[in-house]
């Protein structure tokens, strides 16, 4: 799955190790081009209502970690997505686009509360 990844918009893992590769067609809002947007809202709220408490949701942000964990059975499904492209991130920004919770989880980062002032 992992060679693969790529080329879709995420990879599901379940415990029973089966593994799925999807996609999502949102139509014209841009933020439905967001695997981030879609795991959150299609399966994290959609599929294991995560808003209303009926799921624990915990995140990692290395794959081997991840794949390790399904391999001891730890969770009952994992959603892997791939690196998020700075270009869809400036994109969504640019048009007052809010990003789901980790989308910018990427190497270099600012220290989380990194605040510039114009100083007068």
């Amino acid at each position: 799955m992992e060679a693969q990844l790529k080329d879709h918009m995420m990879g599901i893992m379940f415990r029973s190790g089966k593994c799925l590769l999807a996609d999502y067609d949102g139509g014209d809002d841009p933020m439905w081009t967001l695997d981030t947007y879609v795991a959150q809202e299609k399966i994290l709220k959609g599929v294991y209502k995560s808003d209303e408490g009926k799921a624990t949701i915990s995140y990692d942000a290395e794959y081997d970690s991840v794949k390790k964990q399904m391999e001891d059975r730890k969770h009952d499904a994992a959603i892997i997505l791939n690196d998020p492209k700075l270009q869809t991130i400036w994109d969504l920004s640019m048009i007052g686009k809010r990003m789901p919770k980790k989308t910018t989880f990427f190497f270099p980062k600012i220290w989380s509360g990194f605040v510039f002032y114009l100083m007068r």
